[in-house]
């Protein structure tokens, strides 16, 4: 990549750089509109201020979607200024902070918050408002981090994909205390020794995973919504029961009046027409540990995890290997060989049952080509249930500025769930082009 411009002598360093994007996505759906298209914008910008240790950093992304309003987003994923001296670095502002060595699951990686109509992954992240603390030392490196709000996560709206049949309600959701500008922190040790990578980390905030909870929309008539949904199900929602008097039971012999099973059945039919899920972002602390040890061709990897929520502490973890083989069979190409095991305690939240007892198995592929060509397959498989989830990609540049990626998601044997049918569309296929300045 070029830098675009250069303004002035006085900007003469100011370093922009960019890329366009044009993508398109196919989706297994019911009703056939699993087509759609969008067009990415993404620029860089680096600008040294007065000081030689003090810059100016920035990424801003836009994308516009022809099938999801809520997929058409602009974000600004980082504007920090940044200084540096001779043991510390102070960043402030919006800024993106990634943990972790897996491959399957991110597991210790909290700082962001996920963009969800990017992808369903998590890879894409927003950005989140911050103030780093950084101390370099020879035996390792310490963040501090204070958050002073907490990002909402996206997710794709009624015309988008995976679509679920209840829609958001976006604007009601609940934080901690109430409020959703609060300060989290959060503090991390790295220690970089020869083959070893070892972290440890602290965080006490909002979670960035919410609990979904199935309430009543505001404006819906029931009891409790004129200000807001009720998620009081128990309490909002009509007695359905037998219908009592002696007069509606005669209208019912006479059949003037709808049987006790009709009404229950319409009366349950108005409840779900007006149910919405409301995003609940608690307040979590979380321990976590991420380890990766070389020997070789040889990486063994290990992200821990102790989290505190709703009273409770559970347990995660992801662990596994990758053996690289260079020179595949006489070839030039680097065939990688993966292994990891995903387990997860809190297993009673749907977005987190995929990732109580699995195991992923992949490989990754690098062509050693001029192009970059590099491939990367595999698939999660739960051993109890069978279900699996198979993933590819392919990506590769061609005319010195252009990138081309194509890649895959298929879900299979998935558990008899209502739950699982009730969400259309989470098989699909993406196609990118992608061009840098």
């Amino acid at each position: 990549m070029t830098a675009l411009a250069v303004l002035s002598p006085a900007q003469a360093q100011t370093d922009v750089r960019g890329a366009l994007e044009l993508e398109g996505r196919w989706f297994d759906v019911r009703d056939g509109d699993g087509l759609s298209g969008s067009v990415a914008g993404l620029v860089d910008i680096y600008q040294p201020l007065a000081d030689p240790d003090l810059s100016l950093v920035a990424e801003l992304f836009y994308r516009r979607d022809s099938a999801d309003p809520h997929r058409s987003h602009g974000d600004v994923r980082q504007a920090f200024v940044q200084a540096v001296g001779r043991s510390i670095e102070i960043n402030a502002g919006y800024r993106r902070v990634f943990w972790g060595v897996t491959e399957s699951r991110s597991l210790v990686d909290i700082i962001n918050q996920s963009d969800l109509v990017e992808d369903i992954d998590g890879g894409a992240k927003l950005g989140q408002p911050m103030l780093q603390l950084r101390w370099l030392a020879e035996s390792g490196t310490g963040d501090l981090f204070v958050l002073p709000a907490a990002r909402e996560r996206t997710f794709p709206g009624p015309e988008g994909h995976p679509r679920i049949p209840f829609p958001i309600a976006r604007g009601a959701s609940r934080f901690p205390d109430g409020e959703q500008r609060r300060l989290d922190y959060a503090l991390r040790w790295q220690w970089r020794l020869p083959d070893i990578d070892l972290g440890i980390s602290w965080f006490d905030g909002t979670a960035r995973a919410p609990d979904m909870l199935p309430c009543l929309a505001q404006g819906s008539d029931f009891p409790g919504t004129a200000s807001g949904p009720n998620c009081d199900l128990e309490a909002a929602a009509p007695q359905v029961g037998p219908l009592a008097g002696a007069l509606v039971d005669v209208l019912q012999v006479l059949r003037l009046a709808p049987d006790d099973d009709a009404l229950e059945a319409a009366a349950r039919e108005r409840v779900l027409d007006n149910l919405v899920l409301v995003p609940d972002y608690g307040r979590t602390r979380r321990a976590g540990l991420d380890l990766q040890v070389l020997r070789g061709g040889l990486a063994l990897r290990l992200e821990a995890l102790a989290r505190r929520r709703d009273g409770e502490w559970t347990l995660a973890s992801v662990s596994g290997l990758e053996y690289t083989l260079p020179g595949f069979f006489a070839t030039d190409w680097d065939v990688g060989v993966l292994a990891e095991h995903l387990y997860d305690q809190r297993d009673d939240n749907v977005f987190s049952q995929r990732f109580a007892n699995d195991v992923f198995v992949g490989t990754r592929i690098s062509f050693n080509d001029l192009a970059g060509s590099t491939l990367l397959a595999g698939a999660i498989v739960e051993p109890d249930l069978g279900n699996r989830l198979f993933s590819v990609e392919l990506s590769r540049r061609f005319l010195t500025n252009w990138r081309v990626t194509l890649d895959a998601r298929v879900l299979s044997d998935l558990p008899d769930d209502p739950l699982v049918d009730l969400i259309d569309g989470q098989d699909r296929v993406r196609l990118q082009l992608q061009r840098f300045f």
